[in-house]
């Protein structure tokens, strides 16, 4: 690697190698950057000079051969070929051109918080940087020099006398725009208008920015005029420092703009160092600050919060982007960002006191809204916690969904380990109804969210059945019929599925039927015996649902078994031949059980084949032919007259016929007193 000079050639001057310090360096991905560093030069140069009419110029200047772009490359743009920027300030007299010459220079560390590197990033975007200033030396004498900048080394200095009544400019001309630093579309002066001032927002804020125009294309626009037209109010200064670092201030400056946010300038606390806005802060306040759109009168509103201190000065990374508290070798020498941010909240809740106000009513009213019609389990939650909970009032169900649950879920699983530190200290000399009190204070959020949860689950299920079981209009015709005993089974388990597919279980609702089924050690849906794997029964029948559960007796697993098979009918169905009778079918399921053996998924034999219960469920609707079946099978009629049940004792096989009303109706009697705690009680038959 070539070895090139940036100091002056004298006795132990060390060299330095600009090619590998730019390797060294993060990569930029725009020409915006190198641009402002440029600018930022040209601010120190004029608060140095306290020149009477301090002002910048920035003229650009495009190819004007076109590129294209986009499909079929018909979208024509133009590529910046120069920039140039121009200030009336201090400019390169020798004390500043020897710090230019020199690697990593502390000359403005001191005071503008300088890191020495930004000359460097303009190679990263530009093929080379000329340099012409007119200044004022220290005998009093006015001078012109003039150099070039690449990454080989700094070329054709000229250093020389120049008339007196030569006014004090400087031009630094970016040239050569690197590939890849201007996206494939045109760049207005407006946007780069919107950079510098973002960029030096804190300048404006306080007054101080010198006079900026930015020209090209014959056009010119004013960075000054542009502030004036955020409508901007009077800004509010704050101090705080803490006790235990008494030697930093920070300072707080507050402003509200009578503009809309927009990509690159959104309401926040901003880090600022060495005069300059570094990046946004991420604060508690963050998601309020995304939701302030409007004052209290409708009128466009931004915050800016600009934070400032010594600290942020020394903790301002290279690239000067980023304020890096873990640099920090002694944590302890230093207030933690956690501290510094919570106090900067704290004086922005007060500035912006009845914008937040107003939005946390907007926001306890959607969340209010949310719990009432689409998550009541969380009432009880939101009732106890409203104050901790914040939501744009803008958001949409599912992202408040997401928001809820997220919260919800880190509640409980604070609550749930609290609750098990105090079950496991020693009450030894405690109160302990206290202790239970307050154990139940923190469960009874969570044990109020479950149950409504798993109420208006069954709730949301019974009023989907109560659909299924109703007539429908048959297309094309004014003739009703009743749904496919399919729509009913898939309802209630999802056909051709079993117990070890994860989808089929997370939507079973066995309890529609009985509450038992609901625990099962196998269970399979619409699949041939030969497929049931606790069974050996190798025929091609297709049990509608087969519910396998194992017992164990005492403290000693014993793999005793009970079946239950479940056989739905269409409604309104009068045609049973024979072997399609569900009664028939259903016994001749237990006879095939009853001749094989059983075992578990894992292959061990049960211990109960001959004991071994089975019950059999016919869902279905009571016609005169099913009604006929039953008093022939022995069964006895319930008192409502809408199901029969009894017992083959050949078998040993428990039988329950019901119709699809009885079965909604049983459901809902099980589940009215979940429905009636969880206030979900107003389903309609």
């Amino acid at each position: 690697m070539i070895k090139t000079l940036i100091f002056k050639k004298e006795p132990n001057t060390m060299k330095a190698n600009i090619r590998g310090r730019l390797a060294k360096l993060r990569n930029v991905s725009s020409f915006r950057e190198p641009l402002l560093e440029a600018v930022a030069n040209s601010f120190q140069s004029l608060e140095v000079s306290k020149v009477d009419d301090p002002h910048i110029e920035i003229r650009v200047f495009w190819d004007q051969n076109p590129r294209f772009a986009g499909k079929g490359k018909k979208k024509s743009y133009h590529v910046i070929k120069t920039i140039e920027i121009e200030d009336n300030g201090e400019g390169f007299t020798k004390r500043n051109f020897d710090s230019f010459e020199t690697m990593d220079s502390d000359l403005k560390a001191k005071d503008f918080g300088c890191k020495g590197i930004g000359r460097f990033l303009w190679l990263k975007a530009f093929e080379k940087v000329s340099v012409k200033s007119v200044y004022l030396s220290e005998s009093g004498e006015k001078k012109y020099r003039s150099f070039t900048f690449t990454v080989d080394d700094i070329s054709n200095h000229v250093d020389k006398a120049e008339r007196a009544d030569a006014p004090c400019v400087t031009t630094v001309t970016l040239e050569g725009l690197r590939d890849g630093m201007q996206k494939k579309s045109d760049v207005f002066l407006e946007e780069i208008v919107d950079a510098i001032l973002h960029h030096f927002l804190l300048d404006f804020v306080n007054g101080t920015a010198p006079k900026i125009k930015v020209i090209g294309d014959g056009c010119s626009l004013s960075v000054n005029d542009a502030f004036k037209g955020l409508n901007s109010s009077a800004s509010v200064t704050d101090t705080f420092s803490f006790e235990e670092f008494p030697e930093y201030t920070f300072e707080l400056i507050q402003q509200r703009l009578g503009v809309e946010a927009k990509k690159g300038l959104s309401s926040g606390i901003y880090y600022c160092a060495g005069g300059r806005v570094v990046c946004k802060a991420k604060t508690s306040l963050d998601v309020k600050f995304d939701s302030i759109t409007n004052d209290l009168d409708g009128n466009e509103l931004l915050y800016i919060g600009l934070l400032k201190s010594q600290l942020l000065d020394e903790l301002v990374n290279n690239e000067r982007n980023f304020i890096d508290f873990e640099s920090v070798v002694d944590l302890k020498a230093y207030p933690n960002e956690k501290d510094v941010l919570e106090r900067s909240a704290s004086l922005c809740r007060t500035y912006l006191k009845p914008e937040f106000d107003r939005l946390e009513q907007k926001s306890k009213a959607a969340l209010r809204k949310f719990v009432d019609n689409v998550a009541p389990e969380y009432k009880g939650y939101f009732n106890r916690y409203s104050d901790d909970l914040f939501v744009n009032p803008d958001s949409s169900s599912s992202e408040i969904r997401d928001y809820v649950s997220k919260k919800y879920f880190q509640y409980e699983r604070e609550q749930i380990s609290a609750v098990d530190k105090l079950i496991e200290v020693d009450w030894s000399g405690e109160d302990a109804e206290k202790k239970i009190c307050e154990i139940e204070e923190k469960i009874r959020p969570i044990a109020a969210h479950d149950l409504v949860r798993f109420a208006a689950q069954r709730a949301y299920y019974l009023k989907m059945f109560a659909k299924a079981i109703k007539l429908k209009n048959k297309d094309g015709e004014t003739k009703k019929e009743y749904q496919l005993e399919d729509v009913i089974h898939s309802l209630i388990f999802p056909m051709e599925t079993d117990s070890t597919d994860s989808e089929g279980m997370a939507k079973q609702n066995l309890w529609l039927i009985d509450d038992r089924l609901t625990f099962n050690h196998y269970l399979s849906s619409d699949k041939a015996f030969s497929k049931i794997p606790v069974v050996s029964e190798n025929s091609l029948k297709r049990p509608d649902i087969f519910h396998a559960r194992l017992y164990s007796l005492g403290d000693h697993p014993s793999n005793a078994m009970e079946l239950s098979i479940i056989e739905f009918k269409r409604p309104g169905r009068e045609d049973y031949s024979l072997n399609e009778n569900p009664l028939t079918q259903v016994l001749d399921y237990a006879r095939r059980i009853r001749k094989g053996n059983e075992k578990t998924i894992d292959g061990e034999e049960i211990t109960n084949h001959e004991s071994m219960p089975i019950n059999c469920y016919v869902v279905a609707q009571l016609t005169e032919n099913l009604l006929d079946s039953c008093v022939m099978y022995g069964l006895q009629q319930n008192a409502s007259k809408d199901s029969y049940y009894g017992y083959n004792s050949n078998l040993h096989v428990y039988i329950e016929v019901m119709s699809l009303n009885a079965l909604f109706r049983k459901a809902k009697e099980r589940n009215h007193a979940l429905l009636k705690a969880a206030k979900l009680t107003d389903l309609h038959e």
